[in-house]
């Protein structure tokens, strides 16, 4: 178009990004690992390309596109999430930091009692009982309760009791274990039997461990510590059992 100086000459121009601001939900930013979280965009304006960081252990990592996006973390950890959006030439990015906070099951977390089988005592809600497939459990110091287990039922892969928890067993109750036993803290026995099925179970940590009466399961393998265990009751070795240079205190 053209003109003489001085004549007004009318333009249109069209604005590109005015309103343009990412943004985003989850439909959960506290979770556990494995489980599926759809991610939303929120963002205003008109953006024509979006761009997501979900974190590195994220599956998928990255993705394009409005979505919304299904993730599933693969690690337990706090995780940035970001998006990127664009309108011609404008961008705007939306950088939510720890937005994902995952865990994995195992965690004693004491939060409710001592029940060992109350589900709200547990992190991702697993009890780790007899209905499946046994892994690995924290007593965590920082719990609300110590467990307590009394009854029949308990099973699991490692036991870790950390410095400053503590474990109780009562009423004659028998815990099976799959994996290592490491003790940091304090076990208070009771009249339980610790039943050791693992092909390589091992009993370690910086604490003495007492037990009231112990099994090696047909089959097993239990591996003493290089210092000191104590039993008080019954020592039935129907697997192997490997003293590793240490002592075995009968009381």
């Amino acid at each position: 178009q053209y003109s003489c100086e001085g004549n007004q000459v009318e333009l249109q121009v069209t604005l590109h990004g005015c309103d343009l601001a990412a943004n985003f939900e989850a439909t959960e930013t506290e979770t556990c690992v494995g489980t599926t979280l759809r991610f939303t965009d929120l963002s205003t304006g008109s953006p024509d390309t979006w761009e997501w960081s979900f974190g590195a252990n994220a599956t998928p990592q990255t993705a394009t596109g409005v979505g919304p996006h299904d993730v599933v973390y693969n690690s337990a950890g706090s995780y940035d999430v970001s998006l990127t959006v664009k309108e011609h030439m404008v961008e705007d990015t939306d950088t939510k930091s720890d937005f994902m906070t995952i865990s994995e099951e195992g965690t004693w977390l004491g939060a409710v009692s001592s029940d060992w089988f109350e589900e709200d005592n547990w992190s991702c809600a697993t009890i780790p009982d007899l209905s499946g497939a046994p892994f690995d459990i924290v007593i965590s110091a920082t719990a609300t309760f110590n467990p307590q287990i009394t009854t029949d039922g308990a099973k699991f892969r490692n036991i870790t009791i950390e410095n400053g928890a503590e474990l109780t067993i009562v009423n004659g109750t028998t815990v099976q274990v799959f994996g290592n036993w490491i003790n940091n803290g304090a076990f208070n026995a009771g009249n339980s039997l610790i039943d050791f099925r693992g092909v390589a179970c091992e009993i370690s940590g910086t604490s003495v461990t007492a037990f009231q009466n112990i099994k090696i399961t047909s089959g097993g393998q239990l591996t003493g510590p290089s210092g000191t265990m104590q039993v008080a009751g019954d020592f039935d070795a129907d697997g192997t059992f490997v003293h590793n240079n240490g002592t075995v205190v009968f009381n």
